[in-house]
């Protein structure tokens, strides 16, 4: 490299020649060891000790430089920031979405709500609806399939295996089967079970400690770049405990992570959905960091609703919780099947719905409060179990 015109003032040139010199490092260092693996070990204990500590320190120093060399191979680099015009003859552009006012394009959307409600449900309505072109019917039985507007999504799961989204894949062919399409669906759903990747939002230093700050693993820049590849316009993470490796109380750590993903989103012209938890008291933002809530533009909450102070009818609702280029849209009561899925209960009886939805809510938690899996023939993992009401879901 010819170093005259080097500017070592540009940090992006620096990390050039810096994995230059890890990798000759690293061939140097596998020399050694190689070298050293062909010698016999001592006979004598304190240098035989001291033999199998050089190896060990070797075997240590390559691992580094491997994960070093990776991180700075897969790295998506940011574009440089720019001076930027506020006014232009264009004019600004139109806000674009996915589904109006609810869920931005090309955007991070935060969905949270607690554990078992069914959120990973929903996500894959949404990527089978998009993959059948018709975003806004996806929690609509009544919606119709579009297949000029099918786009296609990759569904990541750290939570659930290909069996179970293969099973509430068909639940929802069962539910929706209006708008739903299965070839579109095939060609248009990518999953990825994702738990033997473990965490992709990792420490960015060897030692772990989570007071370092964070950068994208190898695995997780592999799925962003399939994603590019793959011509994917929506990714779907599930969940956020299973992606993000650091603090989750931190807002020093939450942000750099939303403003990585948020700045890929935008520049991919990729629309993501991070599924997560919410709070301690089991309503509101993220568990977490408020940066959970602060740092994103969209945010959506699955909530159990109280319709008096008493408590005597709650049900399911979708919420927008946050929706800083939109009008905050009202809550969408939601009614859910004994077999997991939900539909929306808005119409021209709106009310009459929303006692109905309120009744299935109390007989779907009755009926499995008193389910006793194990006195059934098949004890297979999410067996099928005869739906008893469907006559209060016909609405």
């Amino acid at each position: 490299m010819d170093y005259d015109d080097f500017d070592f003032t540009d940090n992006r040139q620096l990390s050039e020649v810096s994995n230059a010199i890890n990798k000759s490092d690293r061939e140097f260092l596998i020399l050694s060891l190689k070298n050293h693996l062909q010698l016999p070990l001592p006979d004598d204990n304190i240098k035989k000790l001291l033999a199998l500590k050089e190896r060990s320190d070797l075997f240590n120093a390559i691992k580094s430089l491997n994960n070093q060399i990776d991180a700075a191979e897969h790295q998506w680099t940011p574009p440089e920031p720019e001076n930027l015009p506020l006014i232009t003859k264009e004019g600004p552009p139109s806000h674009d979405w996915l589904i109006e006012n609810w869920l931005p394009r090309n955007e991070l959307t935060v969905f949270s709500g607690m554990g078992g409600t069914g959120k990973s449900h929903i996500m894959l309505n949404l990527a089978c609806a998009l993959a059948c072109g018709c975003p806004e019917a996806f929690l609509d039985a009544q919606g119709a399939p579009n297949p000029d507007r099918a786009e296609c999504t990759m569904f990541a799961s750290w939570e659930d295996s290909h069996g179970s989204a293969q099973r509430r894949t068909k639940k929802i062919e069962d539910t929706f089967g209006a708008w739903f399409d299965s070839e579109n669906v095939t060609s248009n759903v990518i999953y990825r079970d994702m738990k033997p990747q473990g965490q992709i939002w990792i420490p960015a230093t060897e030692s772990g400690h989570i007071s370092n700050r964070g950068m994208m693993s190898k695995e997780g820049h592999e799925l962003l770049a399939d994603c590019t590849s793959q011509k994917v316009s929506t990714l779907i993470l599930d969940s956020i405990a299973a992606v993000f490796g650091q603090d989750l109380n931190s807002a020093a750590h939450v942000r750099p992570f939303l403003n990585y993903l948020s700045a890929w989103a935008n520049e991919k012209e990729i629309t993501v959905l991070l599924i997560g938890h919410p709070n301690k008291t089991g309503t509101g933002g993220v568990s977490g960091s408020v940066d959970w809530h602060n740092g994103v533009r969209s945010r959506w909450e699955l909530e159990v609703k109280d319709t008096d102070e008493k408590d005597s009818n709650p049900y399911y609702a979708l919420i927008h919780a946050k929706a800083n280029d939109a009008p905050q849209m009202p809550d969408i009561p939601l009614k859910r099947h004994t077999n997991g899925i939900y539909e929306k209960t808005t119409g021209i009886d709106h009310d009459q719905q929303i006692k109905k939805a309120q009744k299935a809510y109390q007989e779907y938690k009755q009926h499995w409060e008193n389910w006793e899996p194990y006195s059934q023939e098949d004890t297979t993992d999410e067996q099928e179990v005869e739906n008893p009401y469907v006559a209060a879901f016909n609405l």
